[in-house]
């Protein structure tokens, strides 16, 4: 669904839990980025099998998305992108699988110390993705930062 906001083409859409995430044109010409790099990937042995993932910072908290991504890579994801979400005001973080493979999206919510229950399935063939992780105001209870937090640097 395309909707008109402030002047700008945005995508929307509603997760089962009712949260809006809504993506626009730059934010589309990045996924276009990934489309690029994902092509390059799956040419690329090093990377094959491996789940494919974006972070967003739903917080607003600078370099948030950055320390996730580099905890999610220490765990063997591969992270082609981490920025900020359209808005600061997920109350809890959303995983979504954005592939065939919903497993893939209970690996990574497993990974940060999320249910299984607690992943999104909203498929989408054209972000070439597995996975977008919404980093919500919760973050800070789950396990994954916990262990980040007791990691030395």
């Amino acid at each position: 669904m395309a909707l008109l906001v402030g002047g700008f083409i945005v995508s929307a859409l509603t997760t089962r839990s009712g949260a809006l995430i809504t993506v626009d044109r730059k934010v589309a010409a990045e996924r276009a980025k990934l489309l690029a790099m994902s092509a390059e990937r799956d040419r690329d042995p090093d990377t094959e099998g491996r789940t494919v993932l974006e972070i967003l910072n739903g917080v607003g908290l600078p370099g948030l998305a950055e320390e996730f991504s580099d905890y999610l890579r220490s765990e063997g994801f591969d992270v082609l992108r981490f920025t900020n979400a359209q808005r600061y005001d997920y109350p809890r973080t959303i995983v979504i699988n954005r592939g065939k493979d919903v497993q893939r999206a209970r690996l990574v919510a497993q990974s940060l110390g999320l249910a299984p229950s607690d992943v999104e399935n909203i498929p989408d063939p054209e972000v070439q993705l597995d996975v977008t992780v919404v980093l919500g105001h919760d973050y800070e209870t789950l396990s994954s930062f916990r262990r980040m937090q007791s990691t030395p640097r």
